[in-house]
């Protein structure tokens, strides 16, 4: 049985052939990410500094949206939260 034989042999040089796949790419040393320059920007708001908890940052975020008119859980308001996280931590 020619079929059975194929079969068999697929099974024993699949797994090789793809241990042989996954570990390849740790030979290469190739950084992906970028190295982006320093522009000596703070965006660091010493303001921003009384916000010590998640329930002060949920308050504060969601008193910011209200007043832009950002929906809760949409885009713009995970942008808005981004922007308040950078400007108190960064």
């Amino acid at each position: 049985m020619p079929g059975a034989s194929n079969k068999n042999l697929l099974q024993k040089i699949l797994p090789a052939a793809l241990a042989l796949l996954f570990l390849l790419p740790n030979f290469f040393s190739k950084d992906v990410n970028p190295d982006l320059p320093y522009s000596h920007k703070e965006k660091f708001d010493r303001a921003l500094s009384c916000i010590n908890s998640v329930s002060l940052l949920e308050s504060y975020t969601d008193s910011i949206a209200a007043s832009k008119h950002i929906a809760e859980g949409s885009y713009e308001y995970a942008e808005l939260l981004e922007s308040i996280i950078e400007q108190r931590f960064y």
